[in-house]
């Protein structure tokens, strides 16, 4: 794979994966905080969306003002354009290309005892699932992130030793560590 923007190639012989994609982007100074973030729940909710964020700018004469990105896939930019006009006040946009370089990904299930604790509601044998994403590059471990929702709805059990999100993440993080 080649790249759109740098002229150059970014593959550069590593197994990440490169995408053009299109970011569509709008000023927004005249809504108000709570309006630009329903704005940004509705275009995260709408089928095709990749990420939807927010950027704080200053426009002309220092007015505050958010800029609201998205980012599509290219078949998918006249529907995001019609959302971001139908769901902001603004008048106009600009789309342009760029490209996505992203890490191989996998997703890897580990199992987290309670210890001593009694057993709860969604725990089996062996202990509770807790998904954790793993990214790679060229084969080698980057990064391991235990998936929040997993380990918040652990946390919420209160039990003796995992009374913690971070305490959750941990335990979870090192039962990778042991597979």
């Amino acid at each position: 794979g080649g790249g759109l923007q740098g002229g150059g190639d970014l593959q550069g012989g590593h197994d990440w994966k490169v995408d053009t994609l299109f970011v569509i982007e709008a000023n927004l100074d005249d809504m108000t905080g709570e309006a630009v973030a329903h704005a940004c729940s509705a275009l995260l909710a709408s089928p095709g969306a990749l990420d939807v964020w927010c950027t704080p700018c200053l426009m002309k004469k220092g007015r505050p003002a958010q800029t609201l990105n998205c980012l599509v896939k290219p078949q998918d930019r006249g529907r995001f354009l019609e959302l971001v006009f139908v769901h902001t006040s603004s008048l106009g946009a600009r789309v342009r290309a760029v490209d996505r370089v992203s890490l191989q990904r996998a997703t890897v299930e580990v199992g987290l005892s309670l210890g001593g604790a009694p057993r709860v509601e969604g725990e089996s044998q062996e202990g509770f699932k807790v998904r954790c994403k793993v990214a790679t590059l060229d084969g080698q471990t980057l990064n391991v992130k235990p998936e929040f929702e997993d380990c918040a709805k652990l946390a919420a059990l209160h039990t003796v030793e995992m009374t913690s999100l971070e305490a959750v993440q941990r335990a979870a993080l090192e039962a990778y560590q042991k597979l």
